[in-house]
């Protein structure tokens, strides 16, 4: 009996829209072929459509994840209605939802199986660096708009969830060997292995180098004046089930990142980053429901010290009803920065805990309507360990009890989903979100070469997120496809910018503030087609116009959504099989934009970004 057919039992409780997860390993495979599209379980706990879950979602599946061919998660991402990548240079890429990129992605939480990957000390995904091979990813989900209740902590503009294969249902092993321009070499490598009739490990490794492009107008360029990159990530993923029924699994990984870093201040080359993580999950089917405990450990290290995340998790799915399902769950996180934060060279550190409680409730009130709703309240306590000295020049003087404070916010998402009939289907939404500031934002208090003040700003607010949403889902079975158009408006309050272009005195500083509120409307138009076998095509238009608002600040920083934004975005992309040969690419245009990329050698940067389109074969 093969692997998928001994857990085929365990799953088939997943068949119906309307049940709980009875199985703690689910078979992602199945469930897609059985309900013809992919599945989700992420939001609610059991098996959605895309298209059917409660929030603005796109599945990347396996199939479209190998075809693609894609060097890396952003490249996949582009293809998709209300993403934004920006590619800063080789090795440093931005993400957005919707509008929010600016430096760093800060505004969207990036997740593997519900681990957290987004780094808190900068506010900032490294993309890069993220220790996860395209072989072994199952899919990859895109949720649009906020969804802290749901996805948890920072989850304000949207999430990316990027769910890896299980070790015991699915048996990968490839090697991939890569070479091309730059001096590009890349390696990966992916072997699964049956440990015991019950257990199962997945090892993955990738080493990349390559030299780059010019980058000579750099502070700090390499001797070849190129931007270097290199790569070295170690993944292990091992999965027991017991005998009472219960799943563990286990997850350990490291990588290695050395390529140029954007900073607040400027653009270094080859900066060295070290991140590791530890995970360890357990899950059983109760008579109270499917019980869930979990905790992992980040840790991120680089130069200038280094930021540690402890995060424990317990949660408990039950289905109340036939037609109602309940999910409650309770978090504690520890976070801290250390390094030099003290303008005298000396060893400091910044942390906070924050201990959170979630609900989701999701209610089949007819055949056809559908409401889901979740809450989740967060009380989050900073402290420093040392008092701070005041950093010349800068007329600003914080002590240690300026950062001793606590935080408390709530989220919430309510939705409605109507199936009118086997072809019209509708959902309205409203969602509140939050983002906490990043920790270098709230405490840093240092001097670089040259001077260069930084001062956090221990007194700034989260930005709250309010997102409204009505879609349109029309299914097109002439040509074996669909069709949704998504309009949204989203305001967000109490912005937190980089004030630093702005701040007068003999020395360029480093400083942030909550510096006024912005709000959106858009439009997202999306059709998919596979109207013969061999022929699938996709197409997808992406519209948003900001108002922002500043407020009066000190310093005289402004909220610049408008101009960093594109306000057009469109993508085609197509697939055609014949025999054993696979063709598929991909367009996109993104309209002109202004890029700001913080500072180069202590002067403000700006460019205007003229329309382009990109293709990709």
């Amino acid at each position: 009996m093969n692997k998928k057919m001994k857990f085929l039992a365990s799953v088939s409780a997943l068949v119906s829209a309307s049940a709980v997860s009875q199985a703690a390993i689910v078979d992602y495979a199945s469930l897609q072929d059985l309900f013809q599209e992919p599945v989700t379980l992420s939001a609610t706990g059991k098996p959605q459509r895309a298209s059917e879950a409660p929030v603005s979602m796109d599945i990347i599946d396996e199939e479209t994840i190998r075809r693609a061919d894609a060097q890396d998660i952003p490249e996949l991402l582009r293809r998709y209605a209300g993403v934004d990548v920006r590619r800063n240079y080789k090795g440093s890429v931005d993400v957005g939802i919707r509008g929010t990129n600016q430096n760093y992605s800060n505004r969207l939480l990036v997740l593997v199986n519900g681990r957290q990957v987004y780094q808190d000390h900068y506010g900032v995904t490294y993309w890069a660096g993220l220790p996860v091979t395209m072989p072994e990813i199952r899919q990859i989900e895109i949720v649009r708009g906020a969804n802290t209740s749901l996805f948890g902590f920072n989850a304000a503009a949207g999430v990316v969830n990027i769910i890896t294969k299980s070790p015991i249902l699915d048996d990968v092993d490839v090697v991939q060997v890569r070479v091309g321009t730059q001096n590009h070499r890349e390696v990966t490598a992916v072997m699964t292995e049956n440990l015991t009739e019950n257990t199962a490990a997945r090892l993955s490794v990738n080493m990349t180098d390559t030299e780059g492009y010019s980058r000579e107008y750099l502070a700090t360029p390499t001797e070849k004046d190129l931007d270097g990159f290199g790569r070295r990530t170690v993944n292990l993923n091992v999965e027991h089930q017991t005998k009472n029924g219960g799943t563990l699994r286990f997850e350990a990984n490291q990588s290695r990142l050395a390529a140029d870093m954007l900073l607040p201040f400027n653009t270094y080359s080859d900066a060295q980053r070290r991140t590791r993580g530890v995970k360890l999950e357990y899950s059983k089917d109760t008579d109270y429901g499917l019980m869930t405990v979990s905790g992992y450990y980040n840790a991120y290290k680089a130069a200038t010290g280094r930021n540690d995340l402890y995060v424990a998790k317990a949660e408990n799915l039950s289905k109340l009803s036939e037609n109602q399902t309940l999910r409650v769950a309770a978090e504690f996180r520890n976070n801290q920065v250390k390094g030099v934060l003290l303008d005298d060279d000396s060893t400091d550190a910044l942390k906070y805990n924050v201990a959170s409680v979630s609900a989701m409730h999701d209610w089949a009130l007819t055949d056809k309507l559908n409401w889901t709703n979740s809450a989740r309240f967060d009380h989050l306590k900073m402290w420093r360990n040392e008092n701070p000295d005041n950093v010349p020049v800068v007329n600003i003087d914080y002590d240690k009890d300026d950062y001793t404070r606590s935080i408390d916010g709530y989220s919430f998402n309510t939705g409605l989903m109507y199936k009118a009939d086997d072809v019209n289907s509708y959902r309205l939404s409203v969602a509140r979100g939050l983002r906490i500031p990043a920790l270098l934002q709230f405490g840093i208090t240092d001097l670089f070469v040259g001077a260069l003040p930084f001062t956090g700003n221990p007194n700034l607010e989260p930005e709250v997120f309010m997102n409204y949403e009505a879609a349109y889902t029309r299914q097109l079975p002439s040509i074996n496809g669909s069709f949704t158009a998504t309009v949204f408006h989203q305001t967000i309050e109490d912005v937190v910018t980089d004030a630093s272009n702005v701040v007068a005195g003999p020395t360029f500083h480093v400083y942030w503030e909550n510096a006024g509120n912005t709000s959106s409307t858009g439009l997202e138009l999306d059709l998919k087609a596979k109207p013969t076998e061999n022929f699938e095509m996709g197409a997808n238009y992406s519209l948003i116009r900001f108002d922002d608002e500043t407020a009066s600040t000190a310093n005289g920083s402004s909220v610049a959504f408008e101009p960093n934004s594109a306000r057009h975005h469109a993508n085609l992309w197509g697939r055609y099989t014949m025999d054993q040969w696979e063709f598929d690419g991909a367009l996109h245009y993104v309209a002109s934009r202004d890029y700001t990329a913080s500072v180069v050698n202590a002067t403000p940067l700006h460019q205007e970004v003229d329309d382009y389109f990109m293709l990709n074969t």
